[in-house]
């Protein structure tokens, strides 16, 4: 049984760190541009879906908007990182609301009575924008990680405050209590039960942190202990609180890194990068093409090898062409052919 059992054991542990290697949903966000229209559309897969991505295209008038997504004309604009995929979603969501604002609240007034050809493709060119809207929107989040850093900062110490200021009073009240057990009158037990009640009380609620109202604001799911629901109006009001923040872990992969430079200022912990074809196949692709390109130099040598047997062949038959040896087919041929052009030269 032991031995049936391990196999079993094994196969359950690898499924296990399969499943932790997967990302979570919404940690990559792929950002892909049109060649020719510089159009952008945000994907949480790695392959555009048909339906969802025309979703994202305006129509800005005729022609404007494909029946369906040509995914030859799409290519890989940027691939962002995040440590969680509560941060990825809402990056994404302001990702795609800013766009949408882009391309329904403008205000160029050379369009006002241009062609609507002309305005649709001004309002198509989205690449500048989305960059730019990348950088702010990694700003804000950067700017909230720090506020929530320093809030738990100060909140823990408060608590550290408070911890030690509870400390106090409890030996303090363990002089006083000493002193009113010594104290027989009614008014002495009285107070004698009065502190011992409020020890008991400090002493219960020594080393808690801060009542969970008061950072409601700031809900965590990894300090958060308590069961969440997984379906229902408990797993909605789980979700409302905003997603914890950190910049740790943020990277954006270009696929061409001079693109960053559309936007003005990025946050200084955000790691840039370009794209990786394949991750770790690129290696195997290039083991593959080193033997293929080892293959015709050896292909090469025999058949320098081959020639230099037959042209010691043909200068054999040049230097004996009179030989006793059988010549029949093909070399009859040509012997008949180089005696005629010899013959035809002497002439």
């Amino acid at each position: 049984m032991a031995a049936e059992a391990a196999p079993a054991a094994k196969k359950l542990a690898s499924s296990l760190v399969q499943a932790s290697q997967i990302p979570e949903h919404g940690q990559h966000i792929f950002v892909y541009g049109h060649f020719r229209t510089n159009q952008v559309i945000y994907s949480l897969n790695r392959t555009m879906r048909n339906n969802r991505a025309l979703k994202q295209l305006p129509y800005l008038g005729k022609k404007s908007k494909p029946p369906t997504l040509r995914r030859d004309h799409w290519r890989p604009l940027a691939t962002l990182t995040f440590p969680s995929g509560r941060q990825g979603l809402n990056a994404y969501k302001e990702l795609r609301e800013f766009r949408m604002r882009h391309e329904h609240e403008w205000d160029f007034p050379d369009l006002v009575r241009a062609p609507k050809a002309k305005v649709a493709r001004r309002l198509q060119d989205q690449k500048a924008n989305s960059i730019a809207d990348m950088a702010y929107v990694l700003l804000r989040q950067d700017r909230v990680a720090r506020y929530q850093s320093q809030h738990d900062e100060t909140e823990q110490l408060k608590n550290e405050a408070a911890e030690e200021k509870a400390k106090a009073r409890v030996a303090e009240l363990r002089k006083l209590k000493e002193e009113a057990q010594k104290d027989t009158t009614p008014e002495g037990i009285t107070k004698f039960k009065a502190l011992k009640a409020e020890k008991q009380h400090l002493v219960r609620n020594l080393g808690k942190p801060v009542e969970h109202r008061s950072v409601a604001g700031l809900w965590s799911p990894i300090n958060d202990k308590r069961p969440k629901a997984k379906r229902g109006v408990g797993r909605l009001r789980g979700l409302r609180g905003a997603p914890r923040m950190t910049m740790e872990g943020v990277r954006i992969e270009w696929a061409n890194i001079l693109d960053a430079e559309f936007a003005a200022n990025w946050p200084q912990s955000v790691i840039h990068d370009t794209i990786t074809r394949g991750g770790p196949r690129t290696r195997n692709i290039h083991s593959t093409s080193h033997d293929v390109l080892q293959a015709p130099t050896e292909l090469e040598g025999r058949i320098g090898k081959l020639g230099a047997k037959r042209a010691e062949r043909t200068e054999t038959v040049i230097q004996s062409p009179n030989s006793s040896e059988e010549r029949s087919g093909l070399n009859k041929l040509l012997d008949r052919l180089r005696n005629g052009r010899q013959d035809a030269m002497s002439v």
